[in-house]
């Protein structure tokens, strides 16, 4: 009984009890516990409860906040309150959720009625153009490509014979006889589609085949008797008075060679203008020939030509005078009949080497 008077006397004031002794303090049965030492027992329980909620709602402990302290001290609803400010304290001091971000969207325009209006206006004004225009344009150029792709190869065809004129001095008979078929082949075919041109000879093939057969002749016989005219002309301004000698021989074939060498540059003004005016005069229905200028380049090409033939030797002659079909002296045209010997016309002359000479181009006729 001493012992536990002196107990009575005793203050306590450590802060930890075991369990043995929390039983026993918190036992009202025990005869060995006075009031006073329970008393003190509750006041530092008291107390060590509260330093723990304190550390809790600092989020010092997480354990202690999910049971209430032993011995029961506090009540429920105290013990609810102190739990919910706990957590509610930890939430807002140490959070784990992401912030929240907030967007900001912009706000859709609206469609602008007015641009719309300006918008249909453009579209309706915008005009088609007009087919028929451009179809015209490509038409002309299409016909200016042709007429320059024409006037192209007729001055290579000339560029050709005025370089065997150029070369007259050099110049061999199968040269010029190569010129000669030229100017059947590509002259006269380009003189025929200039003839084509024109309205009134459109569908009279037979006509322009003659008309340039006709060149060809005339420009032969038309130089032919300029070559005579100039022979006699030096004949009676140099030897007329004086005896014949050798020296005649001599200057007739230095004039022969000069003529020669001269073929490119020698004036056949004379010559052009007889063919032509021949030619007009024949044809006198169709004025448009004089304007033709296909026609007139080809004339040109003839007399040149014939004049450097004539001017070769004893001269190169043409003949167009035979009516029976001879193989050695013509070829048949595409259209002639192969079973008839009889020619009905010509379409080019032969080429002779010289009056009764040998054939060295035939001509071309029809049977």
């Amino acid at each position: 009984m001493k012992e536990v008077g002196d107990d009575e006397d005793s203050s306590d004031i450590s802060g930890y009890h075991s369990d043995s002794d929390s039983a026993i303090m918190m036992s009202g049965n025990s005869p060995y516990v006075t009031k006073r030492a329970r008393h003190n027992f509750l006041t530092r329980s008291v107390r060590s409860g509260s330093n723990r909620s304190g550390r809790t709602r600092l989020g010092l402990s997480s354990s202690s906040t999910d049971s209430p302290p032993a011995g029961g001290s506090t009540t429920d609803w105290e013990w609810s309150a102190t739990k919910s400010s706990t957590t509610a304290s930890c939430r807002s001091i140490v959070s784990t959720e992401p912030p929240t971000v907030i967007k900001k969207v912009p706000p859709v325009k609206p469609w602008c009625s007015a641009c719309e209006d300006r918008a249909v206006l453009q579209v309706t004004t915008i005009t088609v153009p007009d087919t028929t225009t451009h179809q015209n344009e490509v038409a002309s150029l299409q016909s200016e490509l042709e007429r320059t792709r024409m006037e192209l190869e007729q001055t290579k065809a000339r560029l050709q014979v005025l370089d065997a004129h150029a070369q007259a001095k050099e110049l061999s008979g199968p040269r010029l006889v190569r010129c000669y078929g030229n100017l059947y082949s590509q002259g006269r075919v380009e003189a025929l589609n200039a003839l084509d041109g024109l309205l009134p000879l459109k569908d009279d093939s037979e006509l322009k085949s003659k008309i340039l057969f006709s060149v060809v002749v005339l420009a032969f016989m038309a130089t032919g008797g300029q070559l005579s005219t100039k022979r006699e002309q030096v004949k009676r301004i140099l030897l007329s008075p004086a005896p014949h000698s050798s020296a005649h021989k001599e200057l007739e074939e230095a004039v022969a060679t000069y003529l020669r060498r001269t073929v490119d540059t020698f004036d056949l003004t004379h010559c052009i203008e007889e063919v032509s005016s021949q030619l007009w005069a024949t044809l006198y229905d169709y004025p448009c020939l004089k304007t033709c200028a296909g026609l007139l380049q080809y004339i040109k090409d003839s007399v040149r030509l014939a004049w450097a033939l004539v001017n070769q030797g004893a001269g190169y002659c043409l003949e167009y005078e035979e009516r029976v079909f001879r193989r050695d002296l013509h070829v048949r045209f595409h259209s002639a009949d192969a079973d008839s010997n009889t020619i009905r016309t010509y379409l080019w002359p032969a080429l002779l080497e010289s009056p009764g000479g040998n054939c060295v181009y035939k001509a071309v006729v029809l049977t």
